[in-house]
């Protein structure tokens, strides 16, 4: 199978949301690919009724297209392409094993910020600022200061490494991150990759 012509789907939300770790991969693998913004107001309904018609029950985005196959769901594609490319995953069982592991754990992070920001209540926003915030910070941190960083297996970046990125990145901490030198050092290395360093002359991180 070849990696030369895939196309990543999602809404047009910019750098934000769930399509923008696997953007971030491909951009790192220099994978060409096509990026297809979909309008989840106009285009969105008529767009996942094709996919359920098509034979993909799962109708929804991200989803990337490759040799005229679908494959869906940020995390799977994520691990589908490290497969590929036989890189991103670890050496052995062992690591490969605990990326998953801290896959799923920066899934729970960016989920928890997600409840926030979908619902912005006082509550919400007090819950997450006091409880949930300093609990997946903290542990991140824990994990990137396990090997000695820069990244969460030491010096091979994985795809959770793209994952815990942008989680922090959507919540514009990428710069404000006092307190957690661990994942400030695993930023900082991230950055300055030389094709994800690139790709932010043209789409920066966020700042607040």
């Amino acid at each position: 199978m070849s990696l030369s012509n895939v196309k990543l789907v999602y809404f047009n939300f910019g750098t934000m949301g769930r399509a923008e770790s696997i953007k971030l991969l491909l951009e790192d693998a220099a994978i060409p690919h096509q990026f297809e913004r979909v309008d989840r107001d106009t285009e969105w309904e008529g767009a996942k009724e094709k996919l359920i018609a098509e034979g993909y029950p799962c109708g929804c985005v991200p989803y990337i297209e490759l040799d005229g196959k679908k494959y869906f769901g940020s995390t799977p594609i994520l691990r589908f392409l490290s497969k590929k490319l036989n890189k991103y995953r670890g050496s052995n069982d062992d690591e490969e094993q605990y990326v998953d592991a801290c896959s799923d754990l920066a899934d729970d992070f960016y989920f928890s910020y997600l409840k926030c920001l979908l619902g912005p209540t006082e509550e919400n926003l007090k819950e997450y600022s006091e409880t949930q915030a300093p609990k997946h910070y903290s542990r991140f941190e824990r994990i990137y200061g396990t090997n000695e960083g820069p990244f969460i297996l030491g010096s091979e970046i994985s795809y959770a490494d793209f994952m815990v990125y942008h989680t922090i990145d959507d919540q514009k901490r990428t710069q404000d991150l006092k307190g957690f030198p661990n994942l400030a050092k695993f930023i900082e290395a991230f950055s300055a990759r030389e094709n994800i360093a690139k790709y932010f002359t043209v789409n920066p991180p966020k700042t607040q």
